[in-house]
């Protein structure tokens, strides 16, 4: 788990008027209306602050750009309240800067810039409360794939997301222990996969038949089914990352063979 977020810098007082102004409109619970006013601290306050500031700054940029844009017309909004409480709901509860820049996205292209409707950005914060780092990690590695037109990811290719290639000890205790690493690793991406399949954001397409198609024991013969983004899938990938992104390459997954990669040394 990575270190929580943490403000290099306090916010200049137009940041954190608008900040303000975005806080007034969703109803904050007692609890963290003590948190808020510094009675004591609590591990979400960081989370909370670097969110807020966040959001305001990407608000003020906006409003600097774009001279129609109008904070007080879209704070009274019908939808914008329960939308904002559920962002700040799943910005209290998340742990990662690639999260909370997914919820800080997903909260201005949904409720700022108005690109999506209700129902969509509403579904898309229902889903970001679940969804973690490592589903993120592995919804960029698809969307590049597809993006790069190159082979989408099979199960076992996004199952070695993350692995290095390294050397394996000598000794049996430290073979044990890397091996036993990886294995943790490719286990959670397995179900984090499984869990994408479930929310229906990552869907199992087969590629063009390379020869005579025929049913077996493990389906159909020479038909490679890999992982693409659905249709819903690319909807919220594209509400929950900017445009602008850069998109890291996913390196290339280490062969396993016996539970050794890399080189024995």
């Amino acid at each position: 788990m990575k270190d929580l977020p943490q403000l290099a810098d306090q916010p200049s007082d137009q940041i954190r008027n608008v900040a303000m102004a975005i806080l007034g409109c969703a109803p904050l619970g007692s609890m963290l209306q003590l948190i808020a006013g510094g009675i004591w601290k609590d591990p979400a306050y960081q989370n909370l602050k670097k969110f807020t500031v966040a959001v305001a700054e990407a608000v003020q940029t906006l409003q600097e750009e774009d001279h129609t844009f109008n904070l007080e017309e879209i704070l009274l909004r019908e939808e914008t309240q329960p939308l904002l409480t559920r962002a700040f709901d799943a910005a209290a509860r998340s742990y990662g800067e690639r999260k909370l820049e997914a919820l800080q996205t997903a909260t201005v292209q949904g409720i700022f810039e108005r690109r999506y409707s209700f129902d969509m950005s509403a579904m898309v914060f229902t889903l970001l409360d679940r969804i973690t780092e490592g589903h993120l990690v592995i919804l960029q590695a698809i969307f590049n794939a597809e993006a790069q037109r190159r082979p989408a990811l099979t199960d076992h290719e996004v199952a070695l997301l993350g692995i290095e290639p390294q050397r394996v000890p000598k000794s049996p205790e430290g073979q044990r222990a890397v091996h036993e690493s990886i294995n943790q690793t490719m286990s959670l991406n397995e179900l984090i996969l499984d869990d994408l399949k479930n929310m229906g954001l990552v869907e199992m397409k087969g590629d063009r038949p390379t020869g005579i198609v025929a049913p077996s024991a493990d389906g159909l013969t020479h038909i490679q089914f890999r992982n693409r983004l659905s249709k819903k899938g690319r909807l919220v990938y594209e509400h929950i990352f900017s445009s602008c992104d850069e998109l890291p390459t996913p390196r290339p997954a280490p062969s396993v063979s016996g539970g050794t990669i890399g080189e024995e040394g």
